[in-house]
């Protein structure tokens, strides 16, 4: 392949279309580095020529189209829309958090997820390590469950928790905000009895345990996840 034409062709179709590296980064599940590489034409292995296919088709272009040079695409570019992006989450001892109804920034939505009500965070901290790292960008579906003080008569169904059961969710238990994967404890014979276990994935770090007398909400369960690797 011609590196300098792929690497000409994408500046224009870029500019023509208004897409940035970072968007066709997150449309197609790179990260920017090996995107950046791609479009200057960098393309050495079966592997780079898939992703370089996927570049291309995300653009709206056949790959026949986009090598001839056409100005016109078989459809237009898949709109990535636009998620609110909340600041970091500890991933890592609990910290207090100042509950906002305002998003940081907005950002591109991932690629490929019908999940209609999104919102991301950046992950800061070790606890969930080695499946999210410090400086991960996760997207959420947002949540909205709410848990006061337990009643022992009218305690809340653990049918509302079945679904997020060894999922990762961002949960704030007694104004601390964390991101843990929740996990459903029976400590009893009836349907209802049981505890909820927030549960780190890095061994050096303690579960937490969502008492009788604690209050907790649920914000989010991660859907996605990317990493800027170097």
């Amino acid at each position: 392949m011609d590196s300098n034409f792929i690497k000409d062709r994408f500046e224009q179709v870029s500019k023509e279309r208004k897409v940035s590296v970072r968007w066709l980064a997150d449309a197609i599940g790179l990260n920017r580095y090996f995107v950046s590489k791609l479009m200057r034409g960098e393309v050495k292995s079966d592997v780079d020529r898939k992703r370089l296919k996927a570049l291309i088709e995300k653009l709206g272009y056949t790959e026949e189209a986009f090598f001839k040079g056409s100005d016109t695409a078989v459809s237009k570019p898949v709109a990535a829309g636009r998620v609110p992006f909340y600041g970091e989450i500890p991933a890592g001892n609990p910290t207090w958090f100042e509950g906002t109804t305002q998003p940081d920034t907005w950002i591109e939505s991932p690629a490929f997820c019908s999940v209609s009500k999104l919102f991301a965070l950046r992950v800061r901290g070790q606890s969930m390590e080695p499946r999210f790292q410090s400086g991960d960008l996760l997207y959420l579906e947002a949540l909205s469950i709410q848990m006061g003080i337990k009643d022992p008569t009218n305690p809340v169904p653990r049918l509302t928790f079945e679904r997020l059961n060894n999922r990762i969710v961002a949960a704030m238990v007694d104004g601390e905000s964390t991101l843990k994967q929740l996990k459903i404890v029976s400590v009893g014979k009836a349907k209802d009895d049981y505890e909820l276990h927030l549960i780190p994935l890095n061994p050096e770090y303690s579960p937490i345990v969502i008492g009788p007398d604690s209050t907790a909400a649920f914000q989010g369960v991660v859907v996605k996840s990317l990493r800027d690797e170097p």
